[in-house]
């Protein structure tokens, strides 16, 4: 199992909880240390909302194609584009969907847990375009799924999350 994050602290994470359970696992700290075609899965949690320009995410995406092993899994998460104007449990966004055909139109981000909040600004990218930038770097989308709020949200119903799953 290789684990590769650009991040040390995730990478520090990664260390403390796989390491001790698979004698297999190694963590990369350089992408460019994959050899091509070797990984099972490449996961992008809330990474394609921070990838400001189409260039950003054509790179990205084919670095992912380029570790994916022949029919290995792409799975990524992002805040659901079709509902990014709406407030969720853990977050709200300052997006109008009237520019939801501005592709790489920024937008602010509110996250909350009820002790702390953050916020950060985060990129849309459209259900299309996604799914046109997926198969510009050889990646077939298999499945969409939607993940839905927790249940006792007052807010406005909606979807948070989309879960986009491809294939090499």
């Amino acid at each position: 199992m290789i684990l590769f994050d650009p991040a040390e602290r995730m990478r520090a994470m990664a260390s403390a909880s796989v390491l001790p359970w698979s004698e297999q696992a190694r963590i990369v700290d350089d992408a460019n240390r994959i050899e091509n075609g070797t990984l099972d899965a490449v996961v992008w949690n809330a990474l394609w909302m921070c990838l400001p320009s189409r260039r950003d995410c054509a790179e990205c995406l084919a670095e992912a194609y380029r570790v994916l092993r022949p029919g290995g899994l792409f799975v990524a998460s992002v805040t659901h584009p079709c509902f990014r104007d709406r407030q969720f449990a853990t977050f709200r966004t300052s997006f109008d969907m009237d520019d939801y055909w501005r592709e790489g139109m920024p937008f602010q981000v509110t996250m909350f847990d009820g002790t702390y909040v953050v916020q950060f600004t985060d990129y849309h990218w459209s259900l299309g375009e996604m799914s046109r930038q997926l198969k510009e770097a050889g990646l077939q989308l298999h499945e969409l799924r939607e993940i839905s709020d927790l249940d006792e949200a007052p807010w406005p119903r909606g979807v948070p999350w989309l879960v986009l799953v491809a294939k090499r």
